[in-house]
């Protein structure tokens, strides 16, 4: 998401306070933590956008880029690159390399998972 297609708001990435610490989150682990004057921001934003109905324009932007990175779209980027490193390791073990991985033979699409 851009400011061109969304209400960004600001955040600093901290270690997870205390009062914010439960089961498996711990002060190893960080979080985003929004700025309260970057949200009130945003909304009065939101709001003067909707009053003055420029929001459909950005509305549409963002759904675009959702749809961009949507599930099938991200998998079908995720599968060629994967089938580009698959050639790749075919090429090198045509000159010699050791016998390839269950993964790596999964990759290459030699074997089924």
């Amino acid at each position: 998401m851009t400011a061109d297609n969304s209400f960004l708001v600001d955040a600093t990435v901290e270690s997870i306070r205390p009062e914010d610490r439960f089961m498996m989150f711990d002060s190893q682990m960080k979080w985003a933590y929004i700025s309260d004057a970057a949200l009130l921001a945003q909304l009065e934003a939101a709001c003067e956008a909707i009053r003055t109905q420029t929001h459909h324009e950005r509305c549409l932007r963002g759904q675009q880029s959702v749809r961009r990175f949507s599930h099938e779209n991200v998998a079908q980027m995720a599968l060629g690159r994967l089938a580009v490193i698959g050639a790749q390791i075919r090429q090198t073990n045509d000159i010699g390399m050791a016998q390839p991985s269950h993964l790596t033979k999964v990759v290459m699409g030699l074997a089924a998972p």
